[in-house]
């Protein structure tokens, strides 16, 4: 019996380890095989055109994106060679569903339609008699009737006219008209003090924050935070620009003085190019046409040691904290 236990045990434990190590496997693989992507376009005629393909995992997973002008964004997914999503053929099966909803809904709102007309038209041909034309007659000349009274009494009111006020009444009425105007003065005078200390203490305020931010700027931990920062910034914007890439402009101005200037910054940003930005210029005639093609990587690492190097760096959780504290 304890053998059995034992062996079952041992079962357990092994089938435990080999999925840790196959889940230790996929985060290696995630983490540290990059997501290569490669992108080209091109502008020509005044229409542009711009595709990209994304992979990881020797193919394992693929995406292509393509867009050109007048046309809709095609996204494309697949998985081992197999299509996995489109967004084009998802559209088309919608659309071609609500067209034909629509035409069934269209084609029985007219047979029901239709089918109604007729019976309602009799029902109101019988219902509409000679018996209604009396009625109304009487109703009229009861509505003049009481038009006639109430224009009476109206005129009579405006003949009557507005009733003379006593001296008593206008002196109580000047009075708390005088007593409104001073309270709110008193009101508008105590505001204005209000606001004149509230406008004081803020200044000191913002006087103690600027104060308390020069120092916390110039201590030694914060110029550790920011130098740890730095780092990471340029270890990511490496990871993000493209390993190979190239340009190929053709411009032409009106103005031959715009397309020197343009040609004279090129050159002076040659050390950074390299020539894989070319300009072909053209004095004859304007003209604006090129087209691009880059290709790179992404590595997962590179964010996962970012976000682990901001949660655990003492300079850095110190500075965030004297931060919070101050706001």
């Amino acid at each position: 019996m304890i053998s059995v236990i034992l062996t079952v045990l041992k079962i357990a434990g092994i089938c435990i380890l080999v999925l840790l190590g196959i889940l230790v496997l996929l985060l290696g693989l995630i983490a540290f095989v990059p997501v290569r992507y490669r992108a080209q376009g091109k502008y020509q005629a005044g229409k542009a055109a711009v595709s990209g393909r994304i992979t990881w995992l020797l193919h394992l997973i693929s995406a292509r994106i393509s867009l050109e002008a007048g046309q809709a964004l095609h996204i494309r997914v697949r998985l081992l060679g197999i299509p996995v999503f489109d967004n084009l053929r998802k559209a088309k099966k919608s659309g071609n569903k609500k067209r034909r909803k629509q035409e069934t809904n269209t084609e029985l709102q007219t047979a029901s339609i239709a089918e109604d007309d007729a019976p309602q038209e009799r029902e109101t041909a019988a219902e509409t008699g000679g018996e209604a034309a009396p009625d109304k007659k009487a109703a009229q000349s009861d509505t003049t009737g009481e038009r006639a009274d109430a224009d009476t009494a109206t005129t009579w009111q405006a003949a009557a006219g507005p009733e003379e006020e006593e001296p008593e009444a206008q002196a109580g009425t000047i009075f708390k008209k005088v007593k409104d105007f001073w309270k709110k003065f008193v009101h508008f005078i105590k505001n204005i003090k209000y606001t004149i200390r509230r406008i004081c203490d803020t200044i000191v305020k913002i006087k103690n924050n600027i104060s308390y931010y020069v120092k916390l700027l110039q201590e030694e931990s914060t110029q550790a935070a920011f130098a740890a920062c730095k780092g990471l910034l340029v270890r990511i914007f490496k990871d993000l620009s493209p390993r190979k890439y190239q340009v190929r402009l053709h411009l032409g101005f009106e103005d031959p003085a715009k397309l020197g200037e343009v040609m004279a910054v090129w050159g002076m940003l040659y050390p950074f190019h390299e020539g894989r930005v070319d300009i072909v210029p053209d004095f004859e005639q304007p003209v604006m046409e090129g087209d691009f093609f880059l290709k790179g990587r992404l590595s997962v690492y590179v964010y996962i040691r970012t976000v682990l190097v901001l949660f655990f760096n003492k300079d850095i959780r110190r500075f965030y904290n004297r931060l919070r504290r101050n706001i």
